[in-house]
């Protein structure tokens, strides 16, 4: 896969400097902290594409981590090292991984059609309102410019893909990341984002799932925000 941002979360100084040696020798941008609550924090100043779950971590903090980074809305996926976390996390290595274990977890995370994090919201309606500071007029503006773009939007990347057209299908994907996070749909958002790393990859068998999965959100979105709509035009 491409090179990817991963947060380490390690207490152990001679752990965290074993496995910031193998993300080094799979080409991965690192940045190490020694506990949960840097780790949030962190979370908080930069985008990561994965945290990575280390040893020496109380049991509470890892559930507010683990709530943080699914939380985050940009499809960040969460690893352990520890069999047990008490919370769901989207892959399990084993302490002495390696770079090849790396990146079939990796790969594999992105790839999962139900993945093992909780699922994310299709339309967060509160959010999309108070970004809009509750102006109906410019909500309907916005709802209705995406209804009229989706479906060739999507159409267009599908045959970027057939075309084997890796640039264009990430840029498309950009562009409809943006479209989909100025509503606030966290799903189809992630999918988006999901499709773009996957085109960086030239994985044309990743893109298609991930097309999949965005085609899925985009129709479980069309429902909730149509009706978001009729309510502001009813006010």
């Amino acid at each position: 896969m491409s090179e990817q941002h991963i947060l380490v979360v390690e207490a152990d100084g001679a752990r965290a400097s074993r496995i910031l040696s193998v993300l080094a020798q799979a080409r991965h941008e690192t940045t190490a902290v020694p506990n949960c609550a840097e780790a949030a924090e962190a979370l908080m100043l930069q985008r990561f594409d994965a945290v990575l779950l280390g040893s020496g971590q109380p049991g509470a903090e890892i559930a507010e981590l683990a709530g943080c980074v699914h939380g985050m809305g940009n499809g960040a996926r969460l690893f352990s090292l520890l069999t047990d976390t008490g919370v769901q996390v989207d892959g399990v290595l084993p302490p002495d991984f390696d770079a090849a274990q790396l990146e079939t977890a990796l790969r594999g995370a992105a790839a999962s059609e139900h993945g093992e994090g909780p699922r994310m919201a299709v339309f967060e309606p509160e959010e999309f309102s108070e970004q809009c500071a509750d102006e109906t007029s410019l909500m309907v503006e916005i709802i209705e410019l995406f209804e009229g773009e989706r479906d060739e939007q999507l159409g267009l990347m599908w045959e970027a893909l057939a075309a084997g057209d890796f640039d264009r299908l990430g840029k498309l994907a950009h562009t409809l990341k943006g479209s989909v996070g100025a509503l606030h749909a966290p799903a189809s958002r992630q999918s988006c984002q999901a499709i773009e790393l996957a085109a960086k990859d030239r994985d044309p068998e990743l893109c298609r799932i991930e097309l999949n999965r965005l085609a899925k959100n985009l129709a479980d979105l069309a429902e909730p925000l149509s009706r978001f709509k009729e309510s502001c035009l009813e006010r």
